[in-house]
């Protein structure tokens, strides 16, 4: 039963990435971004069925969020914010509730998903923070400079410290998958 509502998550998010596709795909993110996109390959990982199946999943939501962040700086950059926020919020709530639907199989990967979690539930505060300045200078300022915001330190923060504990925690995972654990969460990085 349990496979089965991961599956439907899986398909209700696929459904909702291809409806929301003709505004930003992941691959058109990564390329907005001109960052370097490294799938993580869980055939040819050296940990346990679990970790890799678990770090698919977590790396599936860390790109569909890294994605709902570019899309919704598109729409702030051209200051129509207030066209995608609910959708955004909605997504990115999604997003984070399929963790729900798959533990980390070991107490390593809680802690890396209760930090990423956590990232971009902040990212998400920040962007709510900065709809709600809609109308004030604020709002001006931020569209100029987010990069010092609180929020986005502090997530930025967090996905370094993500991204270490994954190094620390598979020193002998190959190459591309180490490359992988960077370029996923680089790209879901503000900075």
């Amino acid at each position: 039963m349990r496979i089965f509502l991961i599956a439907c998550l899986l398909l209700s998010f696929s459904c909702a990435y291809y409806a929301y596709a003709a505004d930003m795909s992941v691959e058109q993110a990564y390329k907005s971004l001109n960052h370097k996109q490294t799938t993580f390959n869980k055939s040819r990982s050296s940990m346990s069925g679990a970790e890799s199946k678990y770090l698919d999943h977590l790396f599936f939501v860390s790109d569909l969020a890294f994605r709902e962040r570019m899309v919704m700086l598109k729409y702030f950059k051209s200051k129509r914010d207030d066209q995608y926020i609910d959708e955004y919020n909605r997504q990115v709530g999604d997003l984070l509730a399929s963790f729900a639907l798959i533990k980390a199989p070991n107490r390593n990967l809680q802690q890396i998903e209760t930090l990423l979690k956590a990232a971009i539930t902040e990212q998400k505060q920040f962007f709510n923070e900065w709809n709600k300045a809609r109308g004030n200078s604020y709002y001006d300022q931020l569209q100029r400079n987010y990069s010092s915001h609180r929020l986005v330190q502090s997530s930025h923060n967090k996905l370094v410290q993500t991204y270490m504990m994954l190094k620390r925690s598979y020193p002998r995972e190959n190459a591309h998958n180490q490359q992988s654990f960077y370029d996923h969460l680089c790209a879901l990085d503000f900075l």
